[in-house]
């Protein structure tokens, strides 16, 4: 894909974010006009599904920035988040992260590892995406993490860094819409 369609797409997700309008009915009985901080990705042509199907609303979405900001607050609770992927599992595509730079956290979503192929592509990372499920606030073991650091491909000498169990923000059992993937 052209850098010109990556603008394209990015300007059509901004427009999506802007221009959402929702009603809500004030305690006084009015319809007041609000906008949501952020509105799903549309099924079109390039938008790719992954995982079970979206049970919330658009309303109902958080940004990343939100979630990582406060983390315990979301924790066991089904949530949909909006953000773009930092990176993907390069070997099956059973992983995803969201980073938010302002916290220098990341959120990570695990998919069932498929029985075969990929799930998600590689070419999704820099991409708007939605995804589901149930946060879970976890210390994961110094293997785990070395192993996921590994999968992301990290050099040798910052995956000997990791010592210990390390703190993770995850969504599991995920669902995910991804904005500027052709869908198979």
């Amino acid at each position: 894909m052209g850098k010109a369609h990556q603008f394209a797409l990015a300007c059509l997700w901004v427009a999506l974010i802007s221009g959402c309008q929702d009603s809500k009915t004030t305690s006084a009985g009015a319809q007041k006009k609000v906008k949501p901080e952020i509105c799903e990705v549309e099924d079109s042509a390039s938008t790719a599904s992954y995982g079970a199907p979206m049970k919330l609303k658009a309303a109902d979405t958080v940004a990343v920035q939100t979630l990582l900001a406060d983390p315990a607050a979301y924790d066991g609770k089904y949530v949909r988040v909006a953000g773009t992927v930092d990176k993907v599992c390069p070997k099956k595509g059973c992983w995803l992260q969201l980073h938010d730079a302002k916290a220098n956290e990341s959120l990570f979503v695990k998919f069932p590892d498929p029985a075969e192929g990929r799930l998600i592509p590689l070419d999704a990372v820099g991409k708007p995406v939605v995804v589901e499920g149930t946060v879970k606030v976890k210390e994961i073991s110094e293997a785990l993490a070395r192993h996921y650091k590994q999968d992301a491909g990290a050099p040798q000498a910052e995956i000997e860094k990791i010592n210990g169990p390390q703190k993770q923000i995850s969504i599991t059992n995920g669902s995910a819409q991804i904005a500027g993937i052709d869908p198979k």
